[in-house]
């Protein structure tokens, strides 16, 4: 099996950098992401520049998803902006927000391992990226019984050439892919207080007069019309 043309590796300190921002050779003194054995960085004129291990013919395993996953969250963890999701469903437009202190592979006491967490607005927000699998329902509602703000970045769609322009899938990670809401609590607090305000109005509504027309009723401790019944 051929090796995988490898857009990035990981420097001593940890950090992955991509070839374009290597040194050519073995004087990148990178490794794999995967199995952490010594990268050459091929910065030839005529192929793509990429990282290849430098003994001939080991394949580790390690491919684009390993490499797209873990490039994704060092981008997250050098910017210091990124587009985030619309704050309601009802409310369409996305917003770009600053944040500090990102910690790559934070574990948080429930068990569970955010791929980055960041401080923004005052609170902490967890952020998921997703190349194959997204984030199970598991994990979610540990994330919610946490009441933690998160989203999830879905790098899924993403073209295997972008990971060789650092810049263009830099762009798309913070900003161009589509991203959701795994846990929003200021979102939740206004969907209670819409539901409460229709609930509020429904009840203040006067009985029908017309007889030929069933007056609605509500059940015993409901919230909205239920059903329609004869009174």
């Amino acid at each position: 099996m051929a090796d995988v043309l490898h857009p990035v590796g990981r420097e001593p300190s940890g950090r992955l950098v991509h070839v374009r921002d290597a040194q050519r050779g073995l004087a990148s003194n990178v490794v794999c992401v995967t199995c952490g054995q010594p990268f050459v960085a091929r910065q030839g004129e005529h192929n793509v520049w990429h990282f290849a291990h430098h003994v001939v013919g080991l394949t580790c395993g390690g491919g684009l998803m390993s490499d797209a996953h873990a490039y994704a969250q060092q981008v997250l963890m050098d910017a210091r902006q990124l587009t985030m999701p619309a704050r309601y469903a009802q409310r369409a437009q996305t917003w770009v927000a600053d944040y500090s202190n990102p910690v790559m592979e934070a574990r948080q006491p429930s068990g569970y391992v955010l791929d980055v967490l960041v401080q923004e607005s005052g609170r902490r927000l967890g952020i998921e990226v997703r190349y194959r699998h997204a984030v199970d329902m598991a994990k979610r509602a540990l994330i919610q019984a946490d009441g933690l703000a998160a989203i999830e970045i879905d790098i899924s769609n993403t073209h295997p050439q972008m990971l060789y322009e650092p810049e263009a899938f830099r762009a798309y990670v913070l900003h161009g892919a589509a991203r959701t809401w795994l846990h929003n609590e200021e979102a939740l607090r206004v969907r209670l207080r819409h539901a409460e305000e229709s609930r509020k109005w429904h009840l203040r509504q006067p009985p029908y007069d017309n007889p030929t027309v069933p007056a609605p009723r509500l059940e015993p401790g409901a919230g909205e019309w239920t059903s329609l019944t004869v009174g």
